[in-house]
């Protein structure tokens, strides 16, 4: 089943129960944790909570035990020794009461990520009892000590949370997770054995759809590993030291790269989500600023296949950032930015901003001009954590990007963005960069013997967390692929009886 944002409460263990703030006294926890993102912690929260964002990717791990995974989030010393202690007990001292809570999981549904925070704290149920908030922070509103309990950094009364809504199974956090499910594939055996380009590398995809899922899973899963296992020893490092990566039986070759303690997770205030933040070796930084921080990486394609791709690939920007976003823009050359989020783009209030023209609209996806000098792209058949509507539209809004670069000599450097700046976005990179390496060298494409698709990804992932977030996704980078082989055969096959006419 695709993954949901929420669970029923039924599914959380017997020991877990969800209780009321105003029938039980605050104090009466130990230890309060908050799971939401750390931009929601920052402007209110329960007082004495610590936020506890911890990312899916690693919550959903077996293999990393909850004190590795404690080593990811910004506890106080006193409280990780609490709890250190009382796991390492084993029973023997008196169980810690914890409380945790989110945006508005209630007695009937949770968010998925509360779910797995507590999954993974109730392996140690023998020392710790664990509760969670009905109704969340929205449920606050209600205790009638409400101001007394809720630290509000914004001096007003704009973070006391509304009156809970009578449906809050929608207060989902939303985070990178990759699914067991599968899209049913669009080709049978049959078509794609009729292709006239199809590479040697993507032959596999004429197994039976039974054989043809179990590869690409197991594809995906070899991704999967190899960032959890660079995550965990981000995690494990207590010396602030680089991890050291080379490639791997799993992963193409390249130089090795020294992966550092990321700037980004000190800085929660600029990161839309508090688990994607962009690796230092690679991250795009502010010029002729004392704060360089911005939550984005470079993804030079080109050091993996001959391509003349080049992209920055980061978040879709908080109102907070906008400025940094023009100025990395400015500063980067930017002529071309790929806009993945069907949203309004809130970076075109910016005064920066003077004109915005636009110049094709279809149902799919619009083309703007900024400024006269900044094309826009921005589709909106793609939902967040999901795959195209319409896997035609994206390659025609690739094949106009590459048109309008081509005659109007833009540069290479292409920022693409949609919401976190991971998933939808690193289908993009995967697609846009296997499409010009098809144009520069259509014969090395054809008869490469080693998965360009698989060799991507992988590589992304070494530069940016998450990139291609799901299976889904993974799926689709193929499928895209082969939908763009398909129309360049039905083209030339036009122009070769529209040739043969003339004559």
């Amino acid at each position: 089943m695709r993954t949901t944002g929420f669970v029923e409460s039924s599914r959380l263990p017997e020991n877990v129960i969800s209780v009321d703030l105003q029938s039980i006294p605050i104090d009466q926890f130990d230890l309060i944790f908050d799971t939401r993102p750390y931009n929601s912690f920052s402007k209110s929260h329960i007082k004495t909570s610590i936020n506890t964002c911890i990312p899916t990717t690693l919550l959903k791990r077996s293999s990393l035990s909850l004190l590795e995974l404690l080593n990811f989030i910004n506890i106080p010393r006193e409280s990780k020794e609490l709890l250190t202690a009382a796991i390492a007990s084993n029973g023997a001292m008196k169980k810690l009461q914890i409380l945790f809570y989110d945006e508005a999981s209630n007695s009937q549904k949770v968010s998925l990520n509360l779910f797995q925070t507590i999954s993974k704290f109730n392996q140690f149920k023998e020392s710790l009892s664990i509760t969670y908030l009905d109704l969340g922070f929205q449920g606050i509103q209600c205790h009638p000590n409400c101001r007394q309990l809720v630290v509000n950094n914004l001096n007003d009364t704009t973070n006391i949370p509304d009156k809970p809504k009578a449906d809050n199974s929608l207060a989902c956090f939303k985070l990178p997770s990759s699914t067991n499910s599968a899209l049913p594939y669009p080709y049978t055996s049959r078509t794609i054995d009729q292709m006239q380009l199809l590479p040697a590398w993507m032959g596999f995809v004429t197994q039976s759809a039974e054989s043809l899922m179990s590869t690409l899973g197991t594809k995906f899963s070899r991704i999967e590993d190899e960032e959890v296992s660079r995550l965990k020893s981000l995690v494990s490092s207590t010396q602030g030291s680089p991890i050291v990566e080379v490639a791997s039986k799993n992963t193409p070759s390249w130089e090795p790269i020294a992966y550092e303690v990321p700037q980004g997770i000190e800085s929660g205030l600029k990161n839309r989500y508090p688990n994607i933040w962009p690796y230092e070796h690679s991250r795009v930084k502010l010029g002729n600023q004392q704060d360089d921080y911005f939550n984005a990486n470079y993804i030079d394609c080109n050091l993996v296949m001959n391509c003349r791709s080049n992209y920055i690939a980061t978040q879709n920007p908080l109102d907070l950032t906008i400025d940094e976003f023009w100025s990395v823009i400015n500063d980067e050359k930017i002529q071309v930015i790929i806009d993945l989020d069907s949203s309004a783009p809130n970076y075109f209030k910016s005064e920066v901003v003077k004109s915005v023209e636009v110049v094709k609209e279809t149902g799919a996806f619009a083309i703007k001009k900024i400024n006269g000098s900044i094309y826009h792209f921005q589709t909106t058949i793609w939902p967040d954590f999901e795959v195209p509507t319409d896997l035609g539209s994206i390659v025609e809004m690739i094949e106009l990007k590459n048109e309008i670069c081509n005659q109007e000599g833009l540069s290479d450097r292409i920022l693409v963005h949609c919401t976190a700046g991971c998933g939808r976005t690193g289908v993009f990179i995967t697609v846009d960069s296997l499409i010009n390496h098809f144009k520069l060298d259509r014969s090395g494409f054809l008869s490469n013997t080693e998965d360009l698709v698989y060799k991507m990804v992988q590589f992304q992932r070494t530069q940016r967390i998450s990139m291609v977030q799901n299976l889904d996704q993974y799926i689709v980078c193929y499928e895209i692929l082969l939908h763009y082989l398909d129309s360049v055969t039905t083209r030339e096959q036009m122009k070769h009886v529209s040739d043969v006419s003339y004559f």
